[in-house]
């Protein structure tokens, strides 16, 4: 009841969000179109109380052509998020520490609803709003991610099955380092179905065209 109402406010201050069933374990989930991603926020309750916000970017065009791959050779099931928000990549201050920290104090009690979605939507702008803008395209991702952060820190923002979503946005965004890391990855990854099997699949080539 209170986060069906808590969400109405939020909508009501941020006119673009929707709501929509999407991270389990959490007491409602809003989302908005941003370039080619979708933004998804998340509120989490603990004893009548916030007890966490979470902010996710999910690119349809890398997450459809995941739903079918997973199916097609067994791979694990992940969540179906792009872009992860966490400690590493987004901004914290003194300001948005306070202002997450008021946000959990408050009860959620019907008069201290408007006061909790203006909260949180200037938190979420302050702590999410530039990194998500910008990782909200493709391209952008290709460039100052894929070409930019190491193999091993990446899993830091591409999130589940990192590996073969990086050979998707790489073929997708034509990246001329393509068929050199399909062929290192083809020699290192671990999943049941080898990269090479699904970077010469008919299915996939013919969706990343």
């Amino acid at each position: 009841m209170m986060g069906d109402k808590l969400s109405e406010n939020i909508i009501a201050i941020d006119g673009e969000f929707s709501k929509e069933e999407y991270f389990k374990n959490f007491e409602f989930t809003l989302i908005k179109s941003i370039n080619d991603s979708i933004f998804c926020l998340g509120v989490q309750f603990f004893k009548n109380k916030i007890s966490g916000i979470m902010c996710e970017l999910v690119i349809p065009e890398i997450e459809n052509l995941m739903d079918f791959l997973i199916v097609k050779y067994n791979l694990m099931q992940p969540n179906r998020i792009t872009i992860g928000a966490n400690r590493y990549n987004t901004f914290q201050d003194d300001t948005t520490i306070l202002l997450m920290e008021k946000i959990e104090s408050t009860p959620l009690k019907e008069e201290n609803l408007p006061g909790l979605a203006r909260m949180i939507v200037d938190y979420v702008e302050m702590v999410y709003g530039d990194y998500m803008r910008t990782y909200s395209v493709l391209q952008t991702v290709n460039d100052e991610l894929v070409n930019k952060i190491d193999q091993m820190k990446l899993s830091d923002y591409i999130l589940y099955q990192m590996p073969l979503k990086k050979m998707i946005i790489m073929k997708l965004c034509h990246n001329p380092n393509y068929d050199e890391y399909v062929a290192w990855l083809d020699s290192t990854w671990v999943e049941d179905a080898k990269t090479m099997d699904i970077s010469k699949d008919p299915d996939y080539l013919a969706y990343t065209e």
